[in-house]
């Protein structure tokens, strides 16, 4: 067993003389609050940031004109099922972590400052048919009350672009199937190419506050392959550009206005702005028409927690649904603890080296989707614990920078280990050794289990040192 962790705590205990008799402890100075999830409203706002950039002048040999404004379009109907939804503390680590429709209906934090995050889908580099939506929301946890949020506008946060082919330098070519415009992002360095044939938009990861996207264009035209590159700064997330490239024939014009090369006395030109009411295209099957998107999946028509909705779990009327049912969506076992949970286990009857088990077995009909571990002790509290690198409240599913000591020194089932999972074992066998350090205190550990459809169920293994 490894004993690395022991070390550090027995050190971390005898430095600060941390004992059953701390005066310094107060289980009650923060306290735990709860958090209404039902009013996580999210609202998806297709407003595009409209921007034209043209570096080409117009019909009439016009100046180039740069015009910023906001205008929204029509939005197809979006289903929030799969969208991300993380509760944060301000510093940004990660606290929870649920789909929308599996969002636990009262999850339990600690009172304080939170946020809220909600976004589509994990952003992707480059994609065709990608809109990234991300939004947010802070909010106050007060011990002993139940916290609502405010709604949640998520707005798009990577850039769009797409690109047309006009009909007279289409005509010009000599192989239409040998035009081609990629597009780069260039802190990035992902690319996507677009052909005369290609009808979709690509999705860039916007990865700085102003990106810079580049355009590398080639074609052969009456018989010679003609290529330029072209730069297109100042792309801010949210944005779509919309790139036309045709043929102009303005002999007034500069030729850093017309890409790199002229042909037969014509350029080239290259015009970047935003189309207008433009719809979203999506393969994310998140976005399906005549569906109400407003408040949580399925909630349009009736209050989750009314009585008379047949998919309340407390419904009198689905005693037989066990996937409904708390009690029975989520059951326990037990391996070498009371399987009595109100009973309190003696921590001397287990030796050091690990070898008796301290476990219980958690079965969740519907797989997993949080696993909450509160230590609640007067001697291990939150100072000393985190003062060797450990925590005194944790998410198995979700252990962030915790993840080696639990994974590794302690052996906790962490991450994917635990979500989706239909059968985990939490052993702290490794940890009971150490309550004996503290003669005659009471040590609880809280479990919290939440389940993909957003049951829990509460239990408390407790060890008298």
């Amino acid at each position: 067993m490894n004993t690395k962790i022991f070390s550090i705590i027995l050190s971390a205990a005898a430095l600060t003389g941390l004992s059953g008799c701390s005066d310094d402890y107060n289980p009650q100075e923060k306290g735990q609050g709860q958090l209404r999830t039902s009013t996580i409203g999210v609202e998806v706002d297709g407003a595009e940031n409209i921007v034209t950039d043209k570096s080409s002048a117009g019909k009439n040999g016009d100046k180039p004109q740069s015009a910023p404004a906001i205008r929204a379009f029509s939005r197809a109907s979006i289903v929030l099922d799969n969208f991300i939804v993380t509760v944060e503390q301000p510093n940004g680590r990660e606290i929870n972590r649920w789909t929308y429709a599996t969002m636990p209906s009262l999850p339990t934090f600690e009172a304080g400052s939170y946020v809220v995050k909600v976004r589509s889908h994990e952003v992707e580099p480059a994609a065709w048919n990608a809109p990234y939506y991300e939004g947010e929301q802070p909010f106050t946890i007060t011990a002993g009350t139940v916290t609502d949020v405010e709604t949640v506008v998520c707005k798009l946060s990577n850039i769009r672009v797409s690109i047309k082919f006009t009909d007279e330098l289409l005509k010009a070519v000599d192989d239409k199937d040998a035009v081609e415009a990629k597009i780069t992002s260039v802190e990035g360095n992902h690319s996507l190419t677009f052909t005369p044939s290609e009808t979709r938009s690509g999705y860039f990861e916007a990865l700085a506050d102003l990106s810079t996207l580049r355009l590398d264009f080639s074609a052969s035209i009456n018989g010679k392959t003609e290529k330029f590159t072209k730069l297109i700064d100042n792309v801010a997330k949210g944005q779509h550009r919309n790139i036309t490239i045709g043929l102009t024939s303005n002999p007034t014009l500069p030729p850093e206005e017309l890409g790199w090369i002229t042909n037969d006395g014509r350029g080239i030109t290259v015009d970047t702005e935003v189309i207008e009411d433009a719809p979203i295209e999506t393969d994310y099957p998140w976005v399906e028409d005549n569906l109400d998107d407003s408040g949580r999946p399925g909630d349009e028509d009736f209050d989750d927690d009314d009585p008379d909705n047949p998919d309340n779990p407390d419904n009198p009327d689905n005693p037989d649904d066990p996937t409904l049912d708390p009690l029975k969506a989520i059951t326990f076992e037990t391996n070498g603890i009371d399987n009595n949970f109100d009973n309190v286990n003696d921590a001397t009857q287990y030796p050091s080296d690990g070898s008796k088990p301290a476990a219980v077995i958690i079965n969740s009909l519907n797989g997993m989707a949080n696993l909450k571990v509160d230590i609640i002790s007067e001697s291990l509290n939150k100072e000393m614990l985190e003062g060797v690198g450990l925590s005194n409240s944790f998410d198995l599913a979700y252990p962030g920078n915790l993840a080696d000591a639990l994974s590794n020194s302690f052996h906790f089932p962490v991450g994917d280990e635990v979500i989706g999972s239909h059968s985990v074992t939490f052993d702290i066998a490794p940890f009971v050794p150490l309550l004996n350090i503290y003669p005659g205190e009471l040590h609880k550990f809280r479990l919290t289990v939440t389940d993909q459809k957003g049951l829990e169920r509460i239990i408390e293994l407790k060890f008298q040192s």
